[in-house]
């Protein structure tokens, strides 16, 4: 627990040097910082975000600007935002600096450890003037995280392929969030050497792997070469757990115990 406690104690001197001025009006273009403003309670200070199909609208009040492969740069000129929120990993980055060169303020946010989406935390409750509940949502995922390597523990270590996309078939790189959350519950994700965040793989390289198990989310379909490899194919709503925020954590105790069936 001591270790913890160092760790979050780490996050919050490092990302204090870091840290944004106030700022009253925000566009949000990424669904999953949307999502961390709401439980914020900084909605109110939220003048344009992000939609589409399957994205929850965190808040209600501010109007959609489009999709993150379609948004209307005249449409959130049109919010005279304090700053535009984003996250480099979903966003093209010639976007980001046009926005840039016409003198708005972009802050970006990347996700790629756990203790990541901590400081991610922190940044946005700085930057909103809501320290008081950042501190309390980041107390709250390290208890989650305790929890769940607590309850695992002693449980067997499963090697699992996680399918990303089915064609062309992706998975998640050794060193991503997911990887690393997964890892809490004795989950061994079996990921190609690469730095890529989300590689291409071969369905022969996975099955050569002997996973066993292969988590494929509840909205994609099965390709049939699973079902060729006679390998035990697990479905589940992994969306949260994809999405880096406050909640990230709430569903992977029924995702692991799905796994383990």
């Amino acid at each position: 627990m001591r270790r913890c406690h160092e760790a979050l104690i780490a996050v919050l001197l490092g990302a204090v040097l870091s840290a944004h001025v106030q700022a009253a009006r925000l566009v949000s273009l990424a669904p999953a910082l949307t999502e961390t403003l709401a439980a914020l309670h900084a909605c109110d200070q939220v003048v344009g975000q992000l939609g589409g199909q399957g994205v929850t609208n965190y808040c209600p009040q501010a109007p959609i600007l489009g999709t993150a492969t379609g948004w209307s740069e005249e449409a959130l000129l049109a919010t005279h935002p304090d700053a535009v929120l984003a996250w480099p990993e979903g966003m093209q980055s010639a976007r980001l600096e046009a926005l840039q060169q016409r003198g708005l303020v972009v802050y970006r946010y990347s996700v790629r450890h756990m203790v990541d989406v901590q400081s991610q935390i922190w940044r946005l409750g700085v930057l909103t003037g809501h320290q008081h509940e950042a501190l309390i949502l980041i107390n709250n995922l390290e208890v989650e995280q305790r929890e769940t390597a607590r309850r695992y523990q002693f449980k067997p270590w499963l090697r699992v392929f996680y399918q990303v996309w089915p064609v062309p078939l992706m998975t998640l790189g050794q060193d991503h969030y997911v990887t690393h959350a997964l890892a809490l519950c004795h989950i061994h994700l079996l990921v190609p050497q690469t730095t890529l965040a989300a590689p291409s793989v071969d369905p022969e390289w996975v099955l050569d792997q002997h996973p066993d198990r292969i988590l494929v989310p509840a909205d994609q379909d099965i390709p049939s070469w699973w079902a060729h490899g006679h390998v035990p194919v697990r479905r589940a709503d992994v969306a949260r757990l994809e999405r880096p925020g406050p909640f990230m954590l709430n569903d992977l105790p029924t995702i692991c115990d799905k796994l383990r069936q």
